[in-house]
C-alpha cells in the first residue's frame, strides 16, 4: 500500500464531521476507512482478474473451481473491511 496515498486520503477524510463522529479513543474512523478503501480497491482488481480468467475457453473443471474459491476469498476480505468501518454500518446485513 502506498503510504503517501493512504496519508492523503486520511487527511481528506478527516475533513468530514460525519467520518469524525465515529472516532473512538483507540481509533480514528478516517484511518479505518482510508485503509479499508485502499485494501478493497486491490481486492476489486484481483476479482476483476479472476473474472477475466473465467472468460478463457480452455479452463478445466478444477481451474474453474479454484477461481471460484479465489473469488470467495477476495469477497471475504471485502466483507471484512465493510464490517470494520463504522461509517458504513448501515450496510451490514441484519
Amino acid at each position: 500500500m502506498d503510504t503517501k496515498v493512504l496519508l492523503s486520503i486520511i487527511e481528506n477524510l478527516r475533513k468530514s464531521k460525519k467520518i469524525n463522529s465515529y472516532d473512538s479513543l483507540e481509533e480514528r474512523e478516517a484511518d479505518t476507512v482510508a485503509h479499508a478503501l485502499l485494501d478493497m480497491l486491490e481486492s476489486f482488481k484481483t476479482v476483476s482478474n479472476f473474472v477475466t480468467k473465467l472468460n478463457e475457453s480452455k479452463l478445466t473443471e478444477e481451474e474453474v473451481d479454484e477461481l471460484l474459491l479465489d473469488v470467495g476469498e477476495e469477497l471475504r476480505h471485502i466483507i471484512y473491511h465493510v464490517d470494520d468501518m463504522k461509517f458504513y454500518s448501515y450496510l451490514k446485513a441484519e
